[in-house]
């Protein structure tokens, strides 16, 4: 089997789920967002990401497109939104154009990315913020934790200037 594909199955015991949403823990904005563990099926095998209920229900109120917007990238992706709602239950995922936004991004079993909505008029876009398993994120404001490595990535500008 290839390492990517190894890396994309892999599992997260509850000790690996707590570290890696430690990483996002300081992250704020003033725009509703959420917060997601990438799991094996959000990055892997169906390449659909389940988006929490409550946020769906409060901001999203029916099947669309949405774009995603990594930060700091000028290239956006068009994803499906789809909201089905069953007896007793919904399903609230992003699906088509999903497969592309991990791909493009690398995003691996374990990488956290907050969500923010910024809404236009009569477009849904949302600010990507990934953290990935490294503990970098492409945020250029970080917080928490992350200003940490704010340093090393303006030495890491210099260097290569």
């Amino acid at each position: 089997m290839e390492p990517e594909k190894v890396i994309r199955k892999q599992r997260l015991s509850g000790l690996a789920k707590a570290k890696a949403l430690m990483r996002a823990k300081g992250f704020k904005s003033k725009d509703p967002f959420f917060v997601v563990l990438m799991q094996p099926s959000f990055v892997g095998a169906g390449f659909r990401m389940i988006v929490p209920f409550p946020f769906a229900k409060t901001y999203l109120s029916k099947s669309q497109d949405v774009i995603l917007k990594v930060q700091n990238g000028r290239r956006t992706w068009s994803v499906d939104y789809i909201c089905r709602q069953y007896k007793g239950s919904s399903s609230t995922r992003f699906d088509c154009g999903w497969k592309a936004f991990v791909r493009d991004n690398d995003l691996k079993v374990g990488d956290v990315c907050a969500f923010v909505l910024k809404k236009s008029i009569g477009i849904i876009l949302f600010e990507v913020v990934i953290f990935h398993g490294d503990g970098v994120a492409n945020s250029p404001v970080l917080t928490g934790k992350q200003e940490l490595y704010y340093p090393i990535l303006i030495i890491v500008i210099i260097i290569l200037s």
